[in-house]
């Protein structure tokens, strides 16, 4: 995560910018208490029991990425602060009065901003035919946008009965309203091409930037 203004960044973006620099993963594990009531019970009850059964879980699908070959690690309070900082393309800003006296956000119908990067955010309405090959292509190719970062969150729920609910953001982060605008047709461009129907969240962007950072869902 690097300052757009940082070297790395400028040398980066004028060679065009088509791979990312970096690619980070996070599975967040969201646990509601109501639907999982028999596991709090079971290892207490109340706040200590759900803490224990979300741990429990957050194991499990830590387990799950180490058997399929990938490494996992369990994040800590702090790490998961930075986690969430730099989801949200922000900058470290230290705590001093003239810091705080200057507003760092904006947010508008088409964009929401913050220390000098622009994001918008899509809602993947009509997801493409999904196929082992094919998805893993579609999230390469709207994950390497000419901008400074590419966010997707995909979130899986439990539906009606043995059923999984699906949902898919995609959220860009760029270093001026001309590249974000230019971004964004990119983006248009390529989910059409797979077959894909995206709906930009006008007058949603803030619900948008929550949507597409490792918080466990919408």
């Amino acid at each position: 995560h690097l300052p757009r203004q940082s070297l790395s960044a400028r040398s980066y973006q004028s060679i065009g910018a088509t791979v990312p620099a970096q690619r980070t993963t996070w599975a967040a594990v969201r646990l509601d208490p109501e639907r999982a009531e028999g596991a709090v019970q079971a290892r207490g009850g109340g706040s200590i029991g759900a803490q224990r059964a979300l741990l429990t879980a957050v194991q499990r699908v830590a387990s799950q990425i180490e058997g399929a070959g990938f490494e996992a690690t369990i994040l800590s309070e702090p790490e998961l602060i930075s986690a969430l900082g730099t989801a949200c393309h922000v900058m470290q800003v230290a705590a001093n009065t003239s810091a705080a006296a200057n507003r760092r956000t904006e947010e508008t119908r088409r964009y929401w901003r913050c220390d000098g990067s622009w994001h918008t955010t899509y809602w993947l309405d009509k997801p493409p035919t999904f196929s082992d090959r094919t998805s893993a292509d579609f999230f390469a190719n709207v994950g390497s946008l000419p901008a400074l970062a590419t966010s997707v969150a995909v979130n899986l729920a439990k539906g009606t009965g043995d059923s999984v609910a699906f949902s898919c953001f995609i959220r860009i982060a760029a270093g001026s309203e001309q590249q974000l605008t230019e971004s964004g047709k990119v983006l248009e461009q390529r989910a059409g091409q797979a077959g894909a129907g995206l709906t930009r969240l006008d007058g949603e962007q803030l619900p948008g930037l929550v949507a597409t950072v490792p918080l466990g869902g919408e």
